[in-house]
């Protein structure tokens, strides 16, 4: 069965560079749940996208995340870990 990809993310600014590895975790958790409301799960071979810039006039760091979901249906995707090769997890 043929299955389409959708990218699920978002961009932002970081205003420390000390809570950049804190806040991707915060935010990877954001993409997950947002996924699995629609509907989706992580496909676990493809991987995540996560995009860093400094700013140095405004002394920031603009970001860009995204993660590739495989819909599966609402009901399913509370109980899927992800899509890996052919199998969900």
């Amino acid at each position: 069965m043929k299955r389409h990809i959708r990218e699920f993310g978002f961009d932002g600014i970081i205003s420390d560079d000390s809570i950049i590895a804190k806040e991707k975790t915060k935010y990877r958790r954001v993409i997950e749940d947002q996924m699995r409301t629609s509907g989706y799960v992580p496909v676990l071979d493809l991987d995540e996208q996560f995009f860093l810039s400094y700013n140095l006039d405004k002394d920031t760091y603009n970001f860009e995340f995204y993660i590739y979901g495989i819909y599966v249906g609402k009901k399913k995707a509370q109980k899927i870990i992800g899509f890996s090769g052919q199998t969900f997890i």
